[in-house]
């Protein structure tokens, strides 16, 4: 956590080195960085400490970050030779300031590595030095849902990411405020259809007055992760109509895709309503902060099996659990660390060493949590923003949590071994394990990227109007060389699943 001279100049070459990387493309379109068949070490050598610094989001104040780190390095300087140099980072800020770092050699462990990383030679190849690891945790005693879902994380038979125990697979939620749930006599976990929710918001809008109706879950929109019953096959540059399920697999333009529209429409209709906050577009807290502070009624929300402290979840009969054709994710090795072998050791024992799990997870105990007889652990002070970090509820975002199986009261003692069946009981697009190389379109897919991010995402927010937003996007879309990349992916798509086992 100290700044030193060292970092502060690494700093000021990043903002300089950001400009140079958006002009050359990154790394040469390299892919990823290659990693060496060298022997692991697992002991320290007498005296020797491998300085590793590791990212990591959060969502809360963390108002004493060193506790954390000192709490960690009591067991990995000793035992492994390692002392994590801990950076907490705000989740809205994680991405930019990330994406900076990476110009550099000062992060070695971080949060979020895809697929466009791999190809900028961002990405530290961890093929060989995960292999042995591979019968650790991928075995039914540590995790079934390790091996369904890090397939994704491979690129060309090369592996870059760790994946941890997450909910990729979703349920979308209306997560209601507990006291908006219980004046409608809503139940937790309750199905619910996108009909009896419409039935519900001129309720809302009429008997909490205070609040918006629907809150942002993406920001500066109200669809989390953009999740509904198409599947973006990575980067919604030619979509899967209905979950990726029909017989034969036809890419669509998102833009053309019938739900799609069907759902920004009725967020026009929301907007238009006074449902949604007027501001929206200028929003910059999360969800959690606004339900918590009561100040929206609920949020679309993706989930597995977890609960939220003062509100409730509900399914949406329209969505059901099912996964999307990810384009992987996890933890990945900076292909610029000065020490990639010992910062993927340093990623490793969140997975293998039990106390260094649980402080990554959840802090220090007795000042950040507590624990219970049942296997839980409870908040001080009764909530993740008083807890002094609120890691149990980032679990979805940190390393070994399956590890540490530490669940949050609210959650139950069986949390872990819940979501580990709730992952492996979900339909899976058949798309899953397809990984889209744009790399023969890549101007047109690069030029198609900034206009999906101009539209995309607007439309989900109900601010801007829906019919000419489409067909704005749509022409600038076809200008940018939509039905190439199309056409593209759709050819790789087709021998994917020619030669698929």
């Amino acid at each position: 956590m100290k700044l030193n001279l060292k970092r502060v100049l690494a700093i000021v070459l990043a903002l300089a080195m950001c400009l140079s990387l958006a002009a050359c493309g990154g790394n040469g379109g390299s892919e990823g960085s290659k990693g060496t068949e060298g022997t692991k070490e697992t002991e320290a050598k007498p005296g020797e400490i491998t300085n590793i610094v590791m990212w990591l989001p959060i969502m809360f104040d963390t108002p004493d970050p060193q506790s954390i780190e000192d709490e960690v390095n009591k067991y990995s300087e000793e035992r492994y030779g390692i002392h994590y140099d801990l950076e907490f980072v705000p989740l809205g800020d994680y991405t930019q300031k990330r994406n900076m770092a990476l110009t550099g050699d000062e992060l070695d462990v971080f949060w979020g590595g895809g697929y466009s990383m791999i190809k900028n030679g961002q990405l530290y190849d961890i093929t060989e030095l995960y292999e042995p690891y591979k019968a650790q945790l991928e075995n039914e005693e540590h995790s079934e849902f390790l091996p369904r879902f890090q397939a994704n994380n491979y690129f060309n038979g090369r592996l870059y990411t760790i994946n941890y125990l997450v909910d990729r697979n979703h349920h979308l939620s209306f997560n209601m405020d507990q006291e908006v749930a219980d004046k409608y006599g809503i139940q937790n976990m309750q199905e619910i259809s996108l009909a009896e929710l419409e039935e519900l918001f001129p309720k809302m809008h009429e008997d909490f007055p205070d609040r918006d109706v629907i809150g942002p879950t993406g920001t500066t929109y109200i669809l989390g992760n953009m999740f509904w019953t198409w599947d973006p096959v990575q980067d919604a540059i030619g979509v899967l109509p209905n979950k990726g399920q029909d017989d034969e697999l036809v890419l669509e333009s998102i833009f053309d895709n019938e739900d799609y529209i069907n759902f920004v429409t009725k967020c026009e209709e929301w907007y238009n309503k006074g449902y949604i906050n007027p501001d929206i577009l200028s929003n910059t807290n999360q969800w959690a902060v606004l339900l918590t502070n009561h100040q929206i009624c609920g949020c679309f929300d993706t989930f597995g099996v977890n609960n939220v402290a003062g509100s409730i979840r509900t399914r949406v009969k329209e969505v059901g659990n099912w996964c999307q054709s990810l384009g992987g994710g996890g933890y990945s090795i900076n292909a610029n660390s000065k020490h990639p072998e010992k910062a993927f050791e340093a990623l490793m024992l969140c997975y293998t060493d039990k106390d260094i799990a649980t402080v990554i997870n959840s802090g220090v105990e007795g000042k950040n949590y507590t624990k219970n007889a049942d296997g839980t652990i409870s908040y001080p002070g009764g909530s993740a923003a008083t807890s002094g970090y609120g890691g149990p509820t980032l679990y979805w975002a940190l390393p070994g949590s399956e590890t540490a199986n530490l669940p949050l009261d609210i959650n139950g003692p069986t949390y872990f071994k819940d979501l580990n069946d709730f992952c492996l009981a979900a339909t899976m697009s058949k798309g899953y394990g397809f990984i889209f190389d744009p790399t023969p379109v890549m101007d047109e897919w690069t030029a198609c990227t900034n206009v999906l991010n101009k539209y995309y995402y607007a439309m989900a927010s109900g601010a801007v109007p829906v019919k000419e937003t489409l067909e704005t996007a749509r022409a600038e879309m076809k200008a940018a060389g939509e039905d190439k990349v199309i056409a593209e992916k759709q050819k790789q798509l087709d021998e994917w699943l020619k030669n698929k086992k």
